[in-house]
């Protein structure tokens, strides 16, 4: 009997994350694309303005994000990625790039026709796609 209970409190608590986790997937399925006209809040970050070029941390910023069941296109003007990508914790997004390099971004926002991500160490919002 104990062990009745312990099954249904476990499957209880873990579907509903199970299907939170995806309907978030299944909703950011689709081809978003930034559009600063529409991106009003912008970020100026000035840790890295002191140190030579060479020394700072490189940000990635993209104008098109592909995204399919696992793999996804991250683009912008002038160089594409081809990445794998997760869900974590409900609001964490991963993008898993080919050369080892994994970048985190906060879900804010996410529906049918927009996508808002936020860095981890950032304040602000600061990257707004619509599909």
């Amino acid at each position: 009997m104990k062990k009745v209970l312990i099954f249904i409190f476990l499957l209880a608590f873990l579907t509903p994350k199970a299907q939170n986790n995806a309907k978030q997937e299944k909703l950011i399925r689709g081809t978003w694309k930034y559009n600063v006209a529409y991106d009003t809040i912008a970020e100026v970050d000035t840790t890295d303005f002191y140190k030579p070029y060479a020394e700072r941390e490189k940000k990635m910023f993209f104008t098109k994000i592909k995204v399919k069941k696992t793999t996804a296109k991250l683009s912008d003007y002038l160089e594409k990625w081809n990445v794998t990508w997760e869900i974590k914790n409900s609001n964490e997004l991963y993008f898993f790039l080919e050369d080892k390099k994994i970048l985190k971004y906060l879900i804010i926002k996410l529906t049918d026709n927009t996508l808002e991500l936020r860095e981890p160490n950032s304040k602000v919002s600061t990257l707004v796609y619509y599909k």
